[in-house]
């Protein structure tokens, strides 16, 4: 790769991680507050789990190749990381990999307990679709496109895509 293509590269990366977690790390503290108790916490612990965001950088990249330019895509790069945050607090779980750490820490159902982690994957399913809604909002987008997005997403995360996958992995 160019030195050019590889140092915008990293760029985009940095802007990516640094935009979405600020958006993360915001809803975390507001959600926090919503829900409170042991619940909120925990939610707030995953939301708040640290990555490299490529996720993200890809959804940027591919939004700024199609001529756009709003920050507010951010809010649509957290819905996607969110959903993947999501899976991994799932995946962790002892009937999955049953992983003790997570991006050098404490996996949620080591720092909570099982039962709470179960329940925090669940609440990231609609913490998703809150996120892509208010991004939708900014970026003006048609409810239509809002419905194609949030369709896209959610397959994407349900039993044809990563779901599924968890599910052969329980079967095997």
């Amino acid at each position: 790769m160019p030195e050019a293509a590889s140092a915008a590269a990293t760029d985009l990366l940095a802007e990516a991680r640094d935009r979405t977690d600020a958006l993360l790390i915001g809803w975390a503290k507001r959600l926090e507050q919503e829900i409170g108790g042991r619940q909120g916490q925990a939610l707030s612990y995953a939301l708040r789990t640290p990555g490299k965001r490529v996720r993200a950088a890809l959804l940027m990249a591919a939004y700024r190749a199609l001529g756009g330019r709003s920050p507010a895509i951010s809010g649509v790069a957290a819905a996607v990381e969110t959903v993947h945050t999501y899976s991994l607090v799932h995946d962790d779980l002892p009937c999955m990999d049953n992983d003790d750490l997570r991006r050098g820490r404490p996996t949620t159902h080591r720092a909570f307990d099982v039962a709470t982690a179960t329940r925090v994957g669940f609440l990231l399913v609609p913490v998703a679709a809150r996120l892509l809604a208010v991004a939708s909002t900014e970026l003006r987008l048609p409810t239509a496109t809002l419905g194609t997005m949030a369709g896209e997403l959610f397959q994407a995360g349900g039993i044809e895509g990563m779901v599924g996958g968890q599910w052969l992995d329980l079967e095997a």
